[in-house]
């Protein structure tokens, strides 16, 4: 018989929120076929999509040294008997908080990436803001011109001056 449990879902970006579901049956099928992934977490098994299904996924939660991509679910476990458990009132509002301050800052890792994608496109500019061998040649070709148009007229001045 399947008794009602308390749970936590998360999905990325958002805040955690309490799930009451009465059939374990469906997820524990799932992770035996290897579609979602057992995490432990302090007294609770955190349940997510596999390995393989998270690549290239944002991340939800930041743990130690390591990352969980996608959707969750935060349910306890009885080690006892080794089978899944409701989460109690505590521990509810415990893991909300905890998953809420764990979570990934996708605001923050966006703009800081923004940040970085503009001193690395300000550099690339400031290098192809460098001109191309006919730009650098025609700018050439008019300094030279006005050095001459100067020497022509200094030329001038010489001559009148000697004749004069």
């Amino acid at each position: 018989m399947n008794k009602k449990m308390y749970t936590l879902s998360k999905r990325t970006g958002d805040l955690p929120k309490i799930h009451l579901i009465e059939n374990t049956q469906k997820i524990k099928e799932q992770i035996v076929k290897g579609n979602l992934l057992m995490v432990r977490y302090d007294d609770c098994i955190i349940i997510c999509n596999s390995k393989k299904q998270n690549k290239g996924f944002v991340p939800n939660i930041v743990l130690n040294f390591s990352n969980i991509a996608g959707d969750l679910i935060l349910i306890g476990y009885d080690k006892g008997k080794k089978d899944f458990r409701s989460l109690n009132n505590n521990e509810v509002f415990y893991y909300m908080d905890n998953l809420n301050r764990k979570s990934f800052r996708y605001n923050k890792y966006k703009k800081w990436k923004n940040k970085i994608n503009k001193c690395t496109s300000n550099n690339n500019n400031s290098n192809s803001n460098e001109d191309s061998p006919e730009k650098q040649k025609e700018k050439s070709n008019n300094e030279l011109n006005v050095i001459l148009d100067i020497q022509k007229t200094l030329l001038k001045h010489l001559i009148q001056n000697r004749n004069n």
